[in-house]
């Protein structure tokens, strides 16, 4: 959404002319297409450079513990511990294409995420609750695969109204999720029904539920715009 609102400033500056500007606007529009375009483009290199940069792709912590006890008693308890965690593909930010209309005020991009992966060494978690017991251990990695996003936004511009969404049109998709997870609880192992339910039941739950879970993102941007334009 900051996106979004960095776009919308900059429509701001690149369409000054939307005020009657005969022949000259029709002509530099293609510059101010282009201006757009290369802005968006830098916007997302800025991002991949500053997460590749700062230590976030990849982000790797080698360890990590917790632990938690209610005052006087013992009637919880909670113990917690990561070995080996790795996140990665986040700055590999791919724009497979951008256009943007001076005319119509479109703007249309492609954008995608190769690979997000997740992967941990090593973890367990302890849980003594009123006398019971809980503990759960997992391991192994679960990545997913060309998070994919396509949007096509229209914008009203005016000096009076400043800059409104006239239509958005989002396509979000997923080709797959690969899990390979180790999970056990209470020393039983789970390792098949969550790799199943990852690598599976997920991604074809969205695919055939694409057009209501786009409408819902829709409607989130609409309403996180409507309140930064």
């Amino acid at each position: 959404m900051k996106l979004l609102a960095a776009f919308a400033i900059l429509l701001i500056g690149a369409n000054a002319s939307v005020l009657p500007v005969p022949s000259e606007a029709i002509a530099e529009g293609k510059n101010d297409a282009r201006f757009i375009e290369g802005i968006i483009a830098d916007i997302l290199d800025l991002i991949s450079n500053y997460l590749a940069a700062n230590g976030y792709d990849p982000y790797e912590v080698d360890s990590l513990e917790y632990q938690y006890r209610l005052p006087v008693t013992d009637l919880f308890a909670l113990d917690a511990e990561l070995k080996g965690l790795k996140l990665a593909g986040g700055s590999n930010i791919v724009l497979h294409n951008i256009n943007y209309a001076v005319l119509a005020s479109r703007l249309t991009f492609d954008v995608s995420l190769p690979r997000l992966s997740a992967a941990v060494d090593s973890s367990a978690l302890d849980v003594t609750f009123f006398g019971g017991n809980l503990n759960v251990g997992l391991g192994g990695s679960v990545a997913l695969v060309e998070t994919r996003l396509k949007v096509d936004v229209r914008i009203n511009i005016s000096v009076i109204g400043g800059i409104s969404i006239r239509t958005l049109d989002i396509d979000f998709t997923l080709r797959g999720i690969e899990s390979e997870l180790d999970l056990r609880i209470q020393d039983v192992d789970y390792s098949e029904p969550i790799n199943k339910l990852l690598g599976a039941t997920i991604p074809n739950a969205l695919e055939a539920n694409r057009d209501e879970l786009n409408e819902l993102l829709e409607y989130i941007v609409l309403q996180i715009a409507e309140s930064i334009l």
